[in-house]
């Protein structure tokens, strides 16, 4: 019946002054006939009066109301005292102080009243429960065990409680349905909460918990809790079942007929109850005990064993092969139970030197291959490294002892070449054992060099042991190229080249092959000693480095210009790019021109002096005659060029100069155009006729007819 107060809520109520001197008037004791009322008390509103005399500082005695106001949000404290100040006094500090220590002293004894009660509720023995209930289980349940399709409800409960009078009531029977709603209504005793849950899970309808059955973990649970509290009775025995902390190993065995059939059975023994729940409890109605059951096989395959017929032992073995492949998923309690042997069909033991199995199963360019070991009739992935593996072979199971240091040897065997692929590799997802390429895949140099070296080695691995499938289809043909050849051909301004392969009688364009080996290799000292190339139907030509390298040299310059062609144009000033071919093991056919360009441009030690035609009238400034000099480079290696100066430097002299230089020379076997503008044609008449008269020159300007053209081409030649 406290209001808790804050000291911000008090310093906001009093002055400083007022605060410090209420302070000591409460540790002098001065606040006396201390009452505190609740006057209201609503759930977000409360009213406290505290009511007390304080003895002043010169011993008045003073009487002080305090009201305190506490809603939702904060605590609102007023006060009236018959001293001179009259509210918000020191006398009403001294009463707030008081009225919080009282508060303190107040919440410890009820802490340790509050403790002292829950101490003695945990000890406190109890003298007899008002009510309770017992469960009879399976009555009315025939046969050895509990079969699935009856919808019958197999609990029955009885309830147990005393009279007003503190007599023992007559039992009476209580429907599951009613037990189980007590939950919703909470009028359930605690201890039996659990099982009222576990059997609103085990009901046929959730929503009407009719029908009670034991199956799933939750029957395995709730029989469970109802014998261990021990108010659990088979069928309408007086003795409440025990639970046995130790499981039952269930054993399955044949029965044999006189048909040469048998059957898979379950040994329940005499006087004992098989509950299909999961996992199986058997109860010993006997004994009045109870126990999980460690089964081969799942609750609903041993519900099936309970009602199998007679079967050949063909159709046991798959059975069994079935049951095997249910048991990796089973824990590990289950697998603990061994299977009992086929009759008819005795188990077969392996031990045998494995042998290595490899398989194409993918072609090029992207081939995978797949690998087992084989252990007689027996494929085994080497994935698994499990060193016995148990598998069923028309019914009949057999146990292999693998070895596993001669599979690691067979595989170490592959590693030059292969690489195995990892699960994330893998689409769709498999349990086989996959390899691919370790350089990648025949697309690429490297990928295709990998692959004609595991082909090149399979004759070997066969010897060591290994089976061969699937390469006879994907078998690659390497042909040796013979020789190269190199067509050439000089045009006006220009080279032509093209490259080909000799295979046979057949000449191949190289130009496939040689872009693949520049986009493959950075140089020519990266290339292989035999460099193979997949040709357009598949087979892969075979070439030496010695004949690539000198054409990977001269052409990765002109690759980077412009793509290989079957027949590619070389500009003159690119000639010195092919002179490493002048000493190839090549077979050059046609124009040589291309090779002696190169070889000048290789030789060029930079551009030589010349001397001044004999017929020049002029004498030429340095500068003018360096340009004559460039002139005559550029004749001699048949490139064009441009020679450019300033106005009124002398580029039509140093012109006039070699023409001259040409005539002299004997070297001028046809006229020279010079085409220049209309307004310069004076200009260069004018320097012929007065620096070199020995030119003769002819102007052509006028249009020109065919009438005059056989008289203008005398003229012209003349």
């Amino acid at each position: 019946m406290s209001i808790k107060l804050t000291f911000h809520q008090i310093t906001d109520a009093f002055d400083s002054g007022s605060l410090a001197r209420g302070k000591s008037l409460f540790r002098d004791g001065k606040a006396t006939n201390y009452r505190a009322t609740l006057k209201t008390q609503e759930p977000d509103y409360r009213q406290l009066l505290l009511e007390a005399q304080v003895i002043g500082s010169r011993g008045q005695l003073y009487h002080t109301d305090i009201t305190i106001l506490e809603d939702e949000d904060s605590a609102h404290i007023r006060s009236e005292c018959t001293c001179p100040v009259y509210i918000n006094c020191k006398h009403a500090v001294a009463v707030i102080f008081q009225y919080l220590q009282d508060q303190s002293r107040a919440e410890t004894h009820e802490q340790f009243d509050s403790w002292w009660q829950s101490l003695n509720a945990v000890n406190a023995l109890p003298m007899q429960r008002e009510e309770w209930f017992s469960f009879q289980l399976f009555l009315g349940e025939e046969g050895c065990y509990t079969p699935s399709f009856t919808r019958s409800n197999q609990i029955t409960m009885l309830r147990h409680h005393y009279t007003p009078k503190g007599k023992l009531a007559k039992p009476k029977p209580y429907r599951a349905e009613t037990f189980i709603n007590r939950i919703d209504r909470g009028v359930m005793p605690a201890e039996y909460h659990a099982i009222a849950e576990l059997m609103r899970l085990c009901a046929e309808h959730y929503w009407a918990p009719t029908n009670i059955r034991f199956q799933g973990p939750s029957g395995f649970l709730l029989a469970k809790m109802m014998i261990e509290k021990g108010e659990a009775y088979f069928q309408n025995q007086s003795e409440p079942l025990v639970w046995d902390s130790e499981p039952f190993a269930l054993e399955l065995r044949y029965l044999s007929n006189s048909n040469q059939k048998a059957k898979l059975t379950v040994t329940i023994p005499k006087q004992h109850f098989l509950v299909l729940c999961e996992p199986p409890i058997l109860i010993d109605s006997h004994q009045h005990r109870a126990q999980a059951v460690n089964s081969p096989v799942s609750t609903q395959t041993l519900e099936q064993l309970l009602k199998m017929p007679f079967a050949k032992p063909e159709q046991l073995g798959q059975l069994m092969e079935r049951i095997e492949q249910e048991q990796m998923r089973l824990p590990q309690t289950s697998k603990s139970v061994s299977l009992p042997d086929i009759p008819g069909l005795e188990t077969q033991e392996i031990h045998a030197t494995p042998i290595p199995y490899l398989e194409m199963v993918d072609p090029l360019p992207n081939p995978i291959f797949h690998c087992v070991f084989q252990y007689d009739d027996i494929y085994l992935n080497p994935e698994s490294r499990q060193a016995i593996i148990q598998e069923r072979l028309q019914g009949k199971k057999i146990i292999v002892h693998r070895d596993l240091t001669a599979e690691d040897t067979a595989l170490k065997q592959l590693t030059p070449w292969l690489s195995a692929l990892t699960p994330e590799q893998l689409d769709p997802p498999t349990q086989a054992t996959l390899f691919q390429l370790k350089a990648g895949n025949t697309d690429t140099a490297q990928g295709l060099e990998n692959f004609i070296a595991l082909q090149q080695a399979l004759p070997e691995l066969k010897a060591q042991g290994w089976i061969l499938a699937g390469f006879d289809q994907h078998q690659v043909d390497v042909i040796e190229v013979e020789d190269i050849q190199v067509h050439s051909a000089t045009h006006t301004d220009w080279f032509e080249l093209s490259f080909n392969m000799r295979i046979g009688t057949q000449l191949v364009p190289m130009a496939p092959i040689l872009e693949n080996l520049l986009k493959n290799y950075q140089s020519s000292e990266d290339i292989p000693d035999q460099v193979h190339i997949i040709n357009d139907d598949q087979t892969v030509l075979q070439l030496t480095k010695a004949q690539v390298a000198p054409l990977f040299d001269s052409l990765i310059q002109l690759y980077q210009r412009q793509p290989l062609t079957d027949k590619m144009r070389l500009e003159p000033f690119d000639a010195h790019l092919v002179a490493g071919l002048a000493d190839a093991p090549l077979q050059w056919i046609g124009a040589r021109d291309s090779l002696a360009l190169a070889q000048k441009l290789k030789d060029f030690k930079g551009v030589t002096s010349i001397d001044v035609p004999k017929g020049l009238k002029a004498t030429l400034r340095p500068y003018q005659q360096f340009g004559l000099d460039w002139l005559n480079f550029l004749h001699q290696h048949g490139f064009n060029g441009i020679l450019a100066d300033d106005m009124g430097l002398g580029k039509t002299l140093q012109t006039l100069s070699w023409c001259l230089t040409l005539k002299e020379k004997g070297d001028l076997k046809q006229p020279i155009l010079l085409v220049v503008p209309t307004s310069l044609i004076g200009n260069w008449k004018r320097e012929a006729q007065q620096f070199t008269p020995d030119l003769n020159i002819l102007t052509l300007h006028d249009q020109i007819d065919s009438a005059n053209l056989n008289t203008l081409k005398q003229r012209i030649l003349s």
